[in-house]
């Protein structure tokens, strides 16, 4: 289980590099002018959002995965 859980943190810290997470966020922020408060706040409702839709679905595909086993 350690060794999965270090997969997963491994796997999880490159996949945040990636720029379609980081880039957008300062996109628009720049747009709009955002303090650097409203900046994180903006990313940190983005980052909650992606991190409850790929619980989901990760949910759904063990589900699915434990009904077709």
């Amino acid at each position: 289980m350690m060794l999965v859980a270090l997969s997963a943190g491994i796997v999880g810290f490159i996949h945040t590099l990636a720029p379609g997470h980081w880039l957008p966020v300062v996109l628009v922020s720049r747009a709009r002018k955002w303090s650097l408060k409203e900046s994180i706040f903006g990313a940190l409702i983005a980052a909650s959002g992606h991190v409850a839709i790929s619980s989901v679905l990760a949910l759904v595909t063990v589900a699915l995965g434990t009904e077709f086993l």
